[in-house]
């Protein structure tokens, strides 16, 4: 069925391109998301020396970062994997928190800390260019 002209309807499976708002707000995401992947990046050279970062948002940050990861991964590589990627990062972070345990006697350790911190790097990172180059190349969606 043909839609009629000038009616300002759109076809089904089509977006609008955003407008100036919804543009800046998403330069904004991207900006700040690459804020957050150059403050994790900041962290690895103590990370380097044996240090365990101790603050709560660095962990939390990892959490959000394991939670968003099928999100992230499906836009550079094309592929949906869904939930087994959280799925195994949760059983590689459980099994390095028994290594941790068994080799110093806590948890969080170094193992633990370089998989939060691979995980906040790529997923800020990944994102922060994805918000970037939607909001200046006027993506719909």
């Amino acid at each position: 069925m043909p839609y009629p002209e000038n009616t300002g309807a759109v076809p089904p499976g089509t977006f609008p391109s955003p407008g100036p708002i919804g543009r800046t707000v998403r330069v904004g995401a991207g900006l700040l998301f690459l804020y957050f992947f150059v403050q994790a990046v900041g962290v690895l050279p103590g990370m380097w020396l044996g240090r365990v970062p101790s603050g709560g948002l660095y962990w939390l940050g990892g959490a959000l970062a394991l939670y968003g990861l099928p999100f992230v991964v499906d836009i550079p590589f094309g592929r949906r994997l869904g939930r087994w990627l959280q799925l195994a990062g949760i059983i590689l972070a459980g099994g390095l928190a028994a290594v941790d345990w068994a080799a110093t006697g806590q948890v969080p350790g170094r193992g633990m800390a370089w998989l939060n911190g691979g995980l906040l790097i790529y997923f800020t990172g990944v994102a922060g260019l994805s918000f970037l180059l939607a909001g200046l190349a006027a993506v719909p969606g």
